[in-house]
């Protein structure tokens, strides 16, 4: 019976130390898959990355007090592929993460622009995904030839 118990608790400090180096990864694979679907015009799922406060701060509201999925949608239409450049996670807050990124832009006209933006990303309780909470403006990079 002892040796049950060394054992078993032997098992969960070893379960438990995966799980905490994993969380610093999963809200920037979150982050570069969200930049991935809108690459795939996947607008309906990136939109379900998104917080509700995100929607509330950028996409309010339509006349009917919905949020704008197609002004979001229509602004994405005007990037021909976005890249995430690198990513960390630079401060943990108690509600969440913030990530700092540098993202690519490539329009459809042909401009390119890399900008530097902070994100605040929350872990969604019900289904533990991370949504994006917050992005600050763009702080445009010079490009690397």
């Amino acid at each position: 019976n002892v040796g049950h118990r060394t054992v078993a608790s032997s098992r969960v400090p070893s379960a438990a130390a995966i799980a905490v180096d994993a969380v610093p990864l999963a809200p920037v694979a979150s982050l570069r898959a969200y930049y991935e679907a809108l690459n795939g015009r996947q607008y309906t799922q990136t939109w379900s990355q998104l917080s509700p406060q995100f929607k509330q701060t950028h996409f309010c509201c339509e006349s009917d007090g919905s949020f704008q999925f197609g002004r979001y949608r229509a602004w994405w239409e005007q990037v021909a592929q976005v890249e995430v450049r690198d990513a960390r996670v630079q401060a943990r807050e108690p509600q969440g993460v913030v990530v700092q990124a540098t993202v690519r832009y490539v329009m459809r006209s042909g401009r390119v622009t890399e900008e530097r933006h902070q994100f605040r990303l929350v872990e969604e309780p019900a289904t533990q995904r991370w949504l994006i909470a917050d992005q600050t403006r763009g702080v445009p990079q010079p490009r690397a030839r």
